[in-house]
């Protein structure tokens, strides 16, 4: 024990292993380096400063982080990225509005300011509104 912190091993000794049963609790901060855990359960939040990074994979090649402007979800494997559900909805930060639906056998919705401007259907598409284009535009059917 040095001025109330309590070491295992060191940079002289050979490693030591603390095994512990049942709960361990601190206050303060708890600093720990090349931590090795089986599962984690948390009953609050995990905070991670900006530029930190979740990595997930044994390359870590899928990441979520935040920089100072933006939030990441980055997959650099060789894979996809997929994102699964009945119904994908990415909204707007502002009120929560939808800016596109994607659900599962019933098609896609794009939307702007909350109103749908295109959609996909078993029947094909349409378009709500009216469409601009330049260049030429050929149809068929």
């Amino acid at each position: 024990m040095d001025n109330g912190n309590f070491g295992i091993g060191g940079n002289d000794a050979p490693p030591k292993t603390l095994t512990v049963q049942g709960d361990i609790s601190a206050s303060g901060d708890l600093h720990l380096t090349d931590l090795h855990i089986t599962d984690i359960t948390a009953s609050g939040n995990i905070s991670l400063a900006d530029d930190k990074e979740i990595k997930l994979g044994n390359s870590n090649d899928l990441r979520i982080f935040h920089d100072p402007n933006n939030g990441v979800i980055r997959e650099d494997g060789g894979g996809d990225l997929f994102i699964q559900g009945s119904a994908i909805r990415i909204r707007e930060n502002s009120d929560g509005g939808t800016i596109a639906l994607f659900t599962d056998g019933a098609g896609t919705e794009l939307r702007h300011d909350n109103v749908k401007k295109f959609e996909t259907s078993d029947g094909g598409i349409n378009v709500i509104g009216h469409i601009t284009a330049s260049g030429n535009i050929s149809a068929s059917g």
